[in-house]
């Protein structure tokens, strides 16, 4: 198995448990206070796992041209967060973490149209069944 498979299992399993564990908490802290408290600690585990495992990786020069994606991607993922949080707090996890998953529709379109990335027939088929697993869970 590949390396990148394993972690993208991993990465999927995480989420899962991540977006569960936010509605947990949801009917005890407020959506302010848990996009706060969860920010803050993702700042600090994302810290300590960069030196721990990415040290040697880490490019200190961030005075170039790209930073500028790194903190729009950043900014884009606090919104995320935060429009997740508060969609939790109004509605069931069991709807809202299916329809919210649909994100990487996303990037695959901003792929095909900015990057010219290329997608097989099978791709697209896959793309088409995501939107409609998306729509049946939302009902």
């Amino acid at each position: 198995m590949q390396t990148w498979y394993i972690f993208s299992i991993l990465a999927f399993v995480s989420w899962g448990l991540w977006a569960f564990l936010i509605k947990l908490v949801e009917k005890h802290f407020s959506v302010s206070n848990i996009f706060f408290w969860y920010g803050l600690f993702y700042f600090i585990f994302t810290f300590i796992l960069s030196f721990l495992f990415l040290k040697n990786e880490i490019n200190r020069n961030i005075f170039n041209i790209w930073i500028i994606f790194i903190v729009i991607a950043g900014l884009a993922a606090s919104l995320a967060n935060f429009f997740f949080y508060y969609a939790l707090s109004k509605g069931n996890a069991s709807v809202i973490v299916p329809l919210t998953a649909l994100y990487p529709l996303v990037t695959i379109i901003l792929s095909l149209v900015i990057l010219k990335e290329k997608i097989t027939f099978y791709q697209i088929i896959g793309i088409i069944f995501a939107l409609i697993a998306g729509v049946l869970l939302s009902i």
